[in-house]
């Protein structure tokens, strides 16, 4: 049985986020251990949890996915945050720097998910 990679995935848009959930959790060593709906709650639960990978959206209320991805690696810097935008994703992270893994764009997100994992799990 492989180590389980414990995630949370962060997006301000319900739906978007069970559709995420649903299709990691059909990914045997894959466990979302929690939600957020907007960057504050994202550095908190992050903080809490110390969860392995955040996947989060760069536009979200009260704390962007940019700041909120700096502040979580401020607070562990072991955590790896993947940020995806529904936007241009390079205009998106270039409006701030950003310590996250990766940048993806949301439409082309569960097209590169599976090599992300798989880059996570030889990284560990």
């Amino acid at each position: 049985m492989l180590c389980k990679i414990t995630t949370v995935i962060v997006d301000d848009h319900d739906f978007f986020r069970e559709t995420l959930k649903r299709y990691l959790e059909g990914i045997e060593d894959i466990e979302v251990v929690g939600e957020a709906k907007n960057g504050r709650e994202a550095v908190e639960i992050a903080k809490k949890l110390s969860p392995c990978f955040v996947l989060m959206d760069v536009m979200m209320p009260e704390i962007n996915g940019i700041e909120a991805c700096n502040l979580i690696k401020e607070n562990n810097h072991e955590i790896k945050v993947v940020l995806f935008s529904l936007y241009n994703i390079r205009q998106s992270t270039n409006r701030g720097k950003t310590t996250a893994e990766k940048c993806v764009a949301k439409d082309k997100l569960f097209n590169e998910l599976p090599s992300i994992i798989e880059e996570f799990r030889r990284a560990k």
